[in-house]
Formats: structure tokens, C-alpha cells, sequence
């Protein structure tokens, strides 16, 4: 009876699969009926089970057909109708990779879909121009930021590591890759404004932004803008990488620049002609884990072949004829690739020569840096098949320790091989292996579980009656302050725990109170973790903004605890005062403002404010080490922090009177001088007492320098003094 069955379903769907295939005919031959057709076929496919590949090929056949191969000539018609194909394109498109593993979804159902969705975005834009749908617009948006997500992974296919992800899912990637370069197009205006009428849009017609209207309801934002300069950076990047690119991705992206290039030139000329001439494939890396090295060297040989047929391009097509200094640059690198390239055909692909890299030591390097964040050949935490050797492996399938058989070793040398891996083994990286084996636990958990449930639907309708009768029959005698285990749950490992269970009114205990001593030094103890880590990972600086306005700002009850924040801030400029300069200066001025713009203190209370404090300390810390090669950091410290007087400018003077460092201590008076009126006067008093310094220590060189500045700015001084 079964096989009866099977055989007629076979029967019903082959003659389905036929009957699209003569409404695809007649669709292409008579296009009156493309309309119905495209709607039934739509139907048919949104009806269907996703992995029923044969009937939903069939059914992306005749749109790929329709609108990329253009077979429907009548633009309007393929624009008027485009919208429609947004709810089965997302279905194919917009799955998780575990479930287009589990489902076995045809890998090139979703990479026709990309490519159906490349080529209809504009007409899709176009048509809501006229026709304004919001709803239909957010699932576009949807679809097109699912696939920016997706892109620089292996999607569809499960994932690896981030290297070797850029050399898998190559048809869906070039797929992506011009949706781009639609969406770019589109979302950015043409150079110059075009006036078109309705009925004279064709296949020729610059489809963008610049026909939306300024009151339209949802697509006149600058957002599609920035989403577009946001996807041509992601594009230089990739290029700009380390990382050596497949040459079908490459000569992709080249492809779409290009075309970019020509008609949004004002978007991206620039650094698409320094991309072109800066480009070097043989200082690129390959991926960790790929050890061909004739495919390395067939990538970069026709890679650089891209490169110079793009620098022909430009040149022979008049595209730099305006600029000869770059013309004459790319004439320069054109014949360093022509002449590059005769050699390495005189050499034969084959010959290890054909490897030279000019520094092979900084690439090697370069190299080794960029593969520490990649440890493992396979870190999906995805689970691609339903065995202990999936669950566990994380070493390329192709490697001899794949297929090795550990069982046939002994099991004290197995004792011994194990601890002696455990103990030197990067602790780091074993904990990055235990969490991605534990998360593949979970992921094949998950799935089992499901895959319980959906084979059970009778059997979890009758159990949710039986709990509704239950339910019904209990609710009058319910007491909330008791309840007992009457239904033992279907999972043999709990029969054991069938006892009544006392529900009492639960209270969380008040938390312990910490005596002042010990959140001081809980506190203290956290500030000093904080820098001390953060000094070990060389991480960026934002946990010095946090700190300072902790010192100034979170904890104003307790000055203990903000100065031995301060205290441990200035431990650590100390460490390199010189070289962390730049977040001295943004302390003190932290500093400055808490006290007096937020809380408003007067001047007169400066030289006992914790401003003034440190201000002082840093200066005194600085000048004893200061060098006439820090002339530019000791001028920054003066002419950038808040708040300066006589006193703090007089902490220069054993600079100014040292005969080796006199000049570094009257540059940054000079640049005051000039550049910052308020401390002028300190200036010259400054200067003034210099002077009579040198005047009664009979110091020629100091108080020719002090006559060399007060002659300009104080003459007085000078006179009464002689």
C-alpha cells in the first residue's frame, strides 16, 4: 500500500514539475498571461515544503528566467511585478545555517534567490517610488541586511573560521556581491540630476535615489545613503585585508567598482584608483589552514592580471587623461606588472621562484599576528551531523588525525598523551575548545528536541486534553499553599522524587552590610585590577575616561576612595608620563571641570583644589625628566590644561636656568605668550624674576634669553632693572 502511494505522489509531482513547464513556455511566448502564471507559480512555491528541491527549482527556473535573463522584455511588466517575489525569495534566503544544514536546503535554490534579488532591488526600488508600501519595504530592507550580515561568512553553509569562510560559499558571495553594487547604485544619486518621464523608463534608465520626491513617506532618507558608503567601505576593506582573496571574489569586486565607478564617480574615484595602484598580491596571506600552493599562486597571478587589466582600462579609455601626474604613476606600475608577469611565465607556474616576496620576514610576521585569533580549522558551534565524531572534532576532516583510531592505543600511553597535551596546552585556548564543543551540545540538543516534538503532534494534543480535563476537575480544590505530585511525568528518571512538596511563602535574605573598611578596600582592590589588566592587554583607553570621572564624579561621599583613585591614575602616567601624555592632559582637565563648571567653585579656592593638586605633582614629576626631544609634548601639557598661574609657570624655572635645557623652558613660555592671553601677565612677572635672577648670579646666557623676551614684550622691565 505504501509503495502504491509513494508511486502515485511521484507520479502527481512529475506531472506538476511539467505543467510549469509549459506555462513557463507560454508565459515566455505570449507575455499576456505572465502575470496569472508568475502569481500561480508563486503560489505553488510558497505551498511546498522548502527542501522539495525538484518542484522549487522548477519554480526559481522560471523567475531567474523572467527577470535576470530578462526573457520578459517588457520592462514595466517585470517592474510592476517584482514586489511580488520579496515573500519567496526571503523564505529561501533568510534561514540560519543550522537549519539549511538540517533541512538540507539545496545550496543553489538559495544562491538563485541572491541572484533573482540582485537583479530586481531597483526595480523593486522603482516600483514603490510610485507605489508606496511600507510593509513591503521592511521586508526588503530585512532580506538586503540579512545578506550584509551574512556576507563575509560561509553562508548558506555552516560555518568554519572567519579564513577559510572567505573561500567557501563563493557562487552565494558573488551572488551578494552584486546586490551590492545594485543597492549602492540605486541608494546613491548619479552625478548629475536626470529628468525622466514615467513612460520612458527602459533597461538603459539610471535607477536611484535621485527619482524619489522629497515627501515620500518612507524612502527619501539619508540612511539609504550612509548604508551605501558604509557597503563601499566594506568593499576597499576587504580588498585593503591582509588576506589574500579568491580571484572569482576579487574579480568580482573589481567588476562592481568599476561599474560604480562609472556612474557614481563622485562616490569613490578616488580610492578606487589608489586601491588599483597599491595593490600587491604578493604581500597577501593565505587563509591558516590552506597548504596548496599552486592555487596560492594561480590566485595571485590572476589577481595581478585583474589589477592591470583595470590600470588599462583606465588609461586607454581616457578616464585619467586630465591628470598626467597619475597617468604618468599608472603608466609606471603597468609596466612594472607587464614585465613582472613576462618573468613569471618565463619561470613556469610550477616553479617555486614564482613565491618571492620582497619581505618575507615583515609577511611571515604579519602572518603569524593575524592567525592568533583563528586556533581551530572547524570553531562552528553548529553540529553537522549527528555523531560523536562531529560533536568533538575541530581539526580539518582532511588532516591524518582525522581518520586516526584512538582506541587502538594503549591506555597508560594514552594517560600519558593526554596529560602531557593538558599541561601544555594555552589555557585560553582550551577553554575556546570546551566552550565550542559545549555549544555544539547545545545546538544538537536543541534539534533533537524539536525534531521530538514535531514527530509527536497526536500524542501532545491528547496529553494538553488530559491536562485540561485535569485542570477543570481540580480548579475547585485547589490550595496554593500545598501541592502535591499527582502525575508522574512520562521521564522514567524522576519516578524516584513522587513526594509532597510544602510551598511556603519565599523571602530573599537582606544582603550582609559591608563595614566602610571593606568596601574601601573591595574598591581599591577593584581599581587595581582594572589597571593592572588593562595595562597587561594593551587595551584601548576608555577605562581611564571611566576611572577619572569615577574619581570626580561617583564618588563625591568618599574622598578617600576618590583620591586613592586619583593616586593610583597618577602611579600609572608615571609609568610613562611622556607617552601617555594625551590622557594626562584629558585627567586634569576632568578634573577642572568637575570643580569648577559643574560645581562652580571660585578661582580664589584654585590652590587648594584637587586640580590644582595634581597639576602640580604631574609638573613636578615632568620637568626633571623633560628633553629637548619633548618640546612638542611639554608645550601640549602647557597650552591644553585648563588653568594655569604664576606659581605653576614658575615650576619651569630650573629648566630655564639648566645651560643644556634653557631653550625647552622658554618655548613654551613664548608659545603662552602668544597663544594664551589670560596667563600673559604670569608670563612676564615670569620673566621679570628671571631676569633679576641672572642679573644678580652674573648668568649671561639666562638674562640674555630673559632681555631677548622682555625687550619685545616688557620693555620696562629691562630698563629699570639696568
Amino acid at each position: 500500500m505504501s509503495s502504491e502511494t509513494s508511486s502515485n505522489n511521484s507520479a502527481q509531482s512529475e506531472l506538476q514539475l511539467k505543467q510549469i513547464e509549459e506555462a513557463a513556455k507560454l508565459a515566455f511566448e505570449n507575455n499576456d498571461y505572465f502575470v496569472q502564471i508568475l502569481d500561480t507559480i508563486i503560489a505553488i512555491s510558497l505551498a511546498q515544503p522548502i527542501n522539495n528541491t525538484k518542484l522549487q527549482t522548477q519554480c526559481l527556473k522560471f523567475i531567474y528566467k523572467s527577470f535576470v535573463s530578462k526573457e520578459i522584455s517588457s520592462f514595466s511588466l517585470r517592474t510592476a511585478n517584482s514586489v511580488k517575489l520579496v515573500v519567496t525569495l526571503s523564505r529561501f534566503i533568510i534561514n540560519e545555517e543550522a537549519h539549511i544544514n538540517s533541512e538540507n536546503i539545496s545550496y543553489n535554490l538559495i544562491e538563485k534567490s541572491i541572484a533573482i534579488f540582485a537583479a530586481t532591488f531597483d526595480l523593486m526600488f522603482l516600483h514603490l517610488i510610485d507605489n508606496p508600501d511600507k510593509e513591503i519595504w521592511q521586508k526588503i530592507s530585512t532580506l538586503k541586511d540579512f545578506l550584509i550580515a551574512k556576507f563575509l561568512t560561509a553562508y548558506p553553509l555552516p560555518p568554519l573560521n572567519k579564513d577559510t569562510d572567505l573561500y567557501r560559499s563563493i557562487g552565494c558571495k558573488i551572488s551578494i556581491l552584486r546586490l551590492f553594487g545594485r543597492i549602492i547604485k540605486t541608494q546613491l544619486p548619479p552625478p548629475q540630476q536626470q529628468t525622466i518621464e514615467t513612460e520612458d523608463f527602459d533597461d538603459a534608465t539610471d535607477i536611484s535615489i535621485a527619482l524619489v520626491s522629497k515627501d515620500h513617506p518612507f524612502l527619501y532618507t539619508s540612511s539609504l545613503n550612509n548604508q551605501s558608503h558604509m557597503l563601499i567601505d566594506m568593499l576597499f576593506t576587504l580588498l585593503s585585508k591582509d588576506l589574500l582573496l579568491p580571484t572569482s571574489l576579487f574579480s568580482t569586486i573589481a567588476a562592481v567598482l568599476m561599474t560604480l565607478f562609472k556612474l557614481r564617480p563622485n562616490f569613490l574615484s578616488n580610492v578606487f584608483m589608489n586601491f588599483i595602484l597599491a595593490y600587491e598580491s604578493q604581500y597577501k596571506m593565505l587563509p591558516r589552514f590552506e597548504t596548496n600552493a599552486l592555487k596560492a599562486r594561480l590566485n595571485r597571478r590572476f589577481n595581478d592580471r585583474i589589477d592591470k587589466v583595470l590600470m588599462t582600462m583606465l588609461l586607454n579609455r581616457g578616464f585619467i587623461e586630465k591628470d598626467p601626474p597619475l597617468k604618468a604613476r599608472f603608466s609606471n606600475k603597468l609596466s612594472y606588472m607587464v614585465e613582472k608577469s613576462n618573468k613569471q611565465k618565463k619561470r613556469g607556474i610550477l616553479s617555486l621562484e614564482n613565491d618571492e616576496v620582497d619581505d618575507v620576514e615583515g609577511l611571515n610576521k604579519k602572518q603569524k599576528l593575524n592567525h592568533l585569533s583563528v586556533d581551530f580549522y572547524d570553531e562552528s558551534s553548529i553540529v553537522k551531523a549527528e555523531t560523536f565524531k562531529d560533536l568533538y572534532q575541530l581539526i580539518s576532516p582532511h588532516d591524518a588525525l582525522a581518520s586516526f583510531d584512538i582506541s587502538t592505543l594503549p591506555s597508560d600511553l594514552l594517560n600519558r598523551i593526554i596529560i602531557t597535551a593538558i599541561s601544555n596546552v594555552d589555557s585560553a585556548k582550551l577553554n575556546k575548545a570546551l566552550n565550542l564543543v559545549a555549544s555544539r551540545y547545545e545546538n544538537l540538543y536543541a534539534r533533537i528536541k524539536m525534531k521530538e516534538i514535531e514527530s509527536q503532534p497526536e500524542e501532545k494534543g491528547n496529553d494538553d486534553k488530559l491536562v485540561k480535563i485535569e485542570d477543570e476537575s481540580d480548579e475547585e480544590d485547589y490550595d496554593p499553599t500545598s501541592v502535591k505530585s499527582e502525575v508522574k511525568p512520562q521521564n522514567n528518571s524522576d519516578d524516584d522524587f513522587d513526594f509532597e512538596l510544602e510551598s511556603k511563602n519565599f523571602e530573599l535574605p537582606l544582603p550582609k552590610f559591608a563595614d566602610p573598611r571593606e568596601k574601601k578596600d573591595q574598591l581599591k582592590l577593584i581599581v587595581d585590577n582594572f589597571i593592572s589588566n588593562s595595562v597587561k592587554s594593551g587595551a584601548d583607553k576608555r577605562w581611564l575616561k571611566v576611572l577619572s570621572r569615577l574619581a570626580t564624579r561617583g564618588t563625591k561621599l568618599n574622598s578617600e576612595i576618590s583620591d586613592y583613585i586619583r593616586d593610583s591614575l597618577f602611579s600609572y602616567f608615571k609609568q610613562d608620563i611622556k607617552g601617555r601624555i594625551d590622557d594626562v592632559i584629558a585627567w586634569l582637565n576632568e578634573e577642572y571641570y568637575d570643580e569648577f563648571i559643574v560645581n562652580k567653585k571660585c578661582e580664589s579656592d584654585m590652590k587648594e583644589s584637587t586640580y590644582f593638586k595634581y597639576t602640580s605633582l604631574v609638573l613636578d614629576f615632568l620637568v626633571p625628566f623633560i628633553e629637548p626631544a619633548d618640546r612638542n609634548i611639554f608645550i601640549r601639557l602647557l597650552s591644553e590644561i585648563p588653568f594655569i598661574d604664576l606659581e605653576l609657570i614658575s615650576k619651569l624655572k630650573s629648566i630655564c636656568m639648566d645651560p643644556i635645557r634653557y631653550k625647552l623652558g622658554f618655548q613654551p613660555l613664548l608659545y603662552l605668550l602668544m597663544f594664551r592671553p589670560p596667563v600673559f601677565d604670569y608670563c612676564v612677572d615670569f620673566l621679570t624674576e628671571l631676569y633679576k635672577i641672572a642679573v644678580e648670579k652674573n648668568d649671561d646666557q639666562l638674562k640674555t634669553e630673559c632681555e631677548n623676551y622682555l625687550k619685545k614684550y616688557k620693555p620696562d622691565a629691562v630698563q629699570s632693572s639696568s
